[in-house]
């Protein structure tokens, strides 16, 4: 089967994972509100920010930050949104949530597969924020994909200049994340969670979504320096200055 194949490459790939340069991006996807924060507590680079507007008939807007970082599973997710502030941590051990209003909601042993990143953060859609965290554990892929009903190659799409193999894994309950292999060193490049629609067609399609829907991508590439601290950051400037020009 060819998805056994991938999968296989996948395995293969990922022994030399761990070794490969931090300059290697090996990303998280949050999607997140116009007012989230994100705080890495270790060296990070900025990888992109997207925004994308999925509806023509409601203007929603999706903001998509994915930030290529050292310990993809060792991350602090720091947020605000109408019910209050909001905190994710996972420290490579055990990852906690946090909710102004609730107190502490969550406190688990950091997922070991990006199945169990489901189970462990399906309750922050409750707390009313559009955020979903990528925490991966310094595991073998084919250890990482465990728990998925659906492996399916999607295709292929360029990122940063360079032709991905896209893997897609699903689950019967929902969750949908796709794998970007570099084509010429078949290392994991990027990893995304429950992907939209939106941005799939974005990727299929070259920045056009054949929804009829219009989309408009901008991207902003920083490099961050850090001590083991707090570095701290927001999604970037206003709407419209993102844009370029203000929406009619």
């Amino acid at each position: 089967m060819r998805s056994a194949h991938l999968l296989a490459a996948l395995s293969l790939a990922a022994g030399a994972w761990g070794q490969t340069p931090e300059s290697d991006p090996r990303a998280a996807l949050v999607r997140m509100g116009e007012t989230v924060e994100a705080v890495l507590s270790y060296r990070a680079e900025v990888h992109r920010i997207t925004e994308m507007q999925v509806s023509e008939e409601t203007e929603r807007t999706e903001t998509i930050a994915v930030f290529a970082i050292e310990r993809p599973n060792r991350v602090l997710l720091d947020g605000e949104h109408p019910e209050g502030r909001l905190r994710v941590v996972s420290d490579g051990e055990r990852l906690t949530v946090w909710s102004q209003r609730e107190g502490l909601t969550l406190d688990t042993a950091a997922p070991a597969t990006l199945a169990e990143v489901d189970e462990c953060t399906s309750g922050l859609a409750a707390e009313g924020l559009a955020l979903a965290g990528l925490f991966l554990a310094d595991q073998p892929v084919d250890r990482l994909v465990e728990g998925f009903d659906t492996i399916h190659d999607i295709g292929t799409a360029m990122l940063d200049g360079r032709e991905c193999r896209l893997v897609g894994l699903e689950r019967i309950a929902g969750l949908r994340m796709i794998i970007w292999i570099d084509q010429d060193s078949w290392l994991p490049c990027q990893v995304t969670l429950d992907a939209t629609a939106a941005l799939l067609d974005l990727l299929a399609a070259q920045n056009v979504n054949d929804r009829g829907a219009r989309v408009t991508v901008t991207e902003r590439h920083d490099r961050v320096e850090v001590a083991p601290a707090e570095l701290t950051f927001d999604t970037g400037p206003p709407r419209e200055e993102r844009s370029g020009a203000p929406r009619e």
